[in-house]
């Protein structure tokens, strides 16, 4: 499989989980996790050559709705006891998304998280998994405040290219320039 179409299907697999949870979160639809996983096999038919392995973190990693690297990092809290040092995880997770190598205790805590699943007693509080903060006043203020700050940026850097087009500094800054 070439790197253009890898990339592809991450985007695409990411989009879907965000899409998922977009509507989950903003129009106050409830989804269960069948729904999603069903969305993620419609296509399904451009990974046919991922192995069960990676299928597993995928599929997981959306249900539990966490990151591929955040699951590598629980998963290697659990079988070792301890956080992981970056540098170690960022290996490991390196060669999971470059070679489609999945380390032994990833493989175990799937196995475990898919037991669970299977019996209905899957609980992402008790793996450690906690739900995001709702917006705060100051989270909101602080997100308008760097909103506004990114458009007068923007408005100045429109002035500055405007000024100099228009006195000749420069003759033209975006092609095409004739």
């Amino acid at each position: 499989m070439s790197i253009i179409h890898q990339v592809f299907t991450l985007i695409l697999r990411l989009f879907l989980r965000l899409t998922w949870r977009l509507r989950k979160k903003f129009y106050g639809q409830r989804f269960d996790e069948d729904e999603l996983n069903q969305s993620i096999q419609r296509y399904h038919h451009m990974d046919e050559d991922l192995p069960d392995d990676i299928e597993d973190i995928l599929e997981i990693s959306a249900l539990l709705e966490i990151r591929e690297y955040d699951y590598f990092n629980l998963a290697y809290s659990w079988w070792f006891g301890q956080s992981p040092n970056s540098r170690v995880l960022e290996s490991y997770f390196a060669r999971y998304m470059f070679n489609k190598i999945v380390p032994h205790w990833v493989r175990g805590y799937s196995r475990m998280i898919l037991d669970l699943q299977s019996q209905g007693v899957l609980n992402k509080e008790e793996l450690g998994i906690s739900k995001l903060p709702d917006a705060t006043p100051q989270s909101v203020r602080a997100g308008l405040r760097y909103f506004v700050m990114l458009l007068i940026t923007m408005g100045l850097l429109v002035l500055i290219a405007e000024v100099a087009v228009k006195f000749r500094v420069v003759k033209c800054l975006l092609p095409p320039c004739y």
